[in-house]
């Protein structure tokens, strides 16, 4: 709620300036690396990855800003698939799904708002220090890559919305 008081400045203070529609589409291997790379240091034991449902943005009460950053980081999604599919370890998708997930478990035991888990996710991931436009734009297309492909946000039970 503190967060969401603040001014936009304060905002793109705290977590950096928001990716231009030109980072995302100049967005490469080269920024995807350094994010995977942040994330791949740290360890969690492999478990299952369940599939996202279409209805996972409205299940979790995700606002709209957060739909559509995670909207803007899934145009590049299917290049951090790539990635993963081009990677000499064949386990480091795993692994960083299952990082990520130990992590949203983490922040959900919290009771904070589904917009501030995904704040704190996108922190994990960038790293201590805010980027450039690019680097943010890697960090939205690997939590966009794990919000459709992992369980980093609940699904909805089957049959609902």
């Amino acid at each position: 709620k503190v967060f969401e008081s603040l001014s936009e400045q304060d905002m793109e203070d705290l977590c950096g300036k928001a990716p231009s529609e030109e980072d995302m589409e100049d967005l490469s291997f080269k920024e995807l690396d350094i994010v995977i790379k942040t994330i791949s240091r740290k360890k969690a034991p492999i478990g299952p990855i369940n599939p996202v449902s279409k209805e996972k943005l409205k299940f979790n009460s995700l606002s709209e800003d957060v739909e559509a950053l995670l909207l803007a980081g899934m145009k590049k999604s299917s290049l951090v698939k790539r990635y993963f599919d081009e990677c000499l370890d064949p386990k480091l998708g795993d692994e960083i799904a299952e990082v990520f997930n130990l992590k949203y478990l983490e922040l959900k035991t919290q009771k904070i708002s589904s917009d501030l888990i995904f704040t704190e996710l996108q922190r994990f991931a960038g790293g201590l220090k805010r980027g450039e436009p690019r680097h943010e734009a890697a960090v939205l297309a690997v939590l966009a890559h794990l919000f459709e492909m992992c369980d980093i946000f609940d699904n909805p039970p089957r049959g609902q919305l």
